[in-house]
């Protein structure tokens, strides 16, 4: 995944020099503001799966949207970093980025692959690890942020764990990964699918307007619901990412309209 020099020593510097601007303009978010954290979980997410797909020879690999929508993920999530003001949220921001850069040491092409052993886990697993440890740390600021309200929060839940079921699932169809890890097993997938049933369900029941609104997520969760439990070595990490990511972004938007629609 070959990137260009946006990402050198001086975009860093420059992020640097943007956080402090900020901290003196006292524009930071902090962490305060829920909505914009999980927004960071978001994108990473985005990356993660953007990355891993690029080079998964059990999908479609080595389509050039996907180095773009990391790439783009990522800056924004650099953005918001140094909007948020926090410096090991900046630094963790900054590990995942190199753990992606990274990966230009694999193969750039099939043919290339065909040609070459990959070293798979050697460069795959600190991607893997500079997430997890991103999502981990983004999670302790959500929950220590002050809650919106329980209806946010709950969409918000909902469309983390389905991140988390699209992670695992991409990093489960990568052959010779070796991350099991970070796999979630039969118990854990069956417990975070029913935490995802019912949370369309209880959250179906709130109105009409949500009912309707939430139709065309849980049918893109439903669509591929199948394949996450029940995979039997037959892999569609590109359509299972199409779909939930979209999935993903119904409810992020959904939390928008909540948060916009007067009361």
């Amino acid at each position: 995944m070959n990137r260009d020099n946006k990402k050198d020593n001086r975009f860093r510097s420059y992020l640097l020099i943007l956080m402090l601007l900020a901290c003196a303009r006292g524009e930071a978010l902090g962490a305060q503001d829920r909505q914009a954290l999980h927004e960071m979980r978001t994108l990473a997410i985005r990356v993660a799966v953007n990355a891993l797909l690029y080079y998964n020879l059990n999908g479609t690999p080595y389509e050039a949207e996907n180095v773009e929508v990391a790439t783009r993920e990522l800056e924004r999530l650099h953005e918001m970093a140094t909007q948020v003001g926090d410096a090991s949220l900046i630094e963790q921001v900054l590990e995942f980025d190199n753990a992606v850069v990274e990966l230009k040491h694999l193969p750039q092409s099939i043919a290339e692959a065909r040609q070459v052993q990959a070293a798979y886990t050697r460069w795959l697993p600190a991607v893997v690890e500079g997430y997890s440890n991103l999502e981990r740390s983004l999670t302790e600021h959500y929950d220590a942020a002050p809650d919106p309200g329980q209806m946010q929060d709950e969409l918000h839940e909902l469309s983390q764990n389905i991140g988390q079921m699209l992670i695992s699932y991409q990093l489960a169809s990568f052959p010779n990964f070796g991350g099991d890890l970070w796999i979630l097993d039969d118990q854990a997938l069956a417990s975070l699918d029913s935490s995802i049933e019912r949370h369309f369900a209880e959250l179906s029941a709130r109105g009409h307007d949500l009912s309707t609104n939430l139709n065309a997520p849980q049918r893109d969760y439903h669509f591929v619901r199948p394949r996450l439990l029940e995979p039997s070595g037959h892999w569609a990490p590109n359509a299972v990412a199409l779909y939930l990511m979209k999935a993903m972004t119904a409810l992020d938007d959904e939390v928008w309209r909540l948060g916009t629609t007067p009361r």
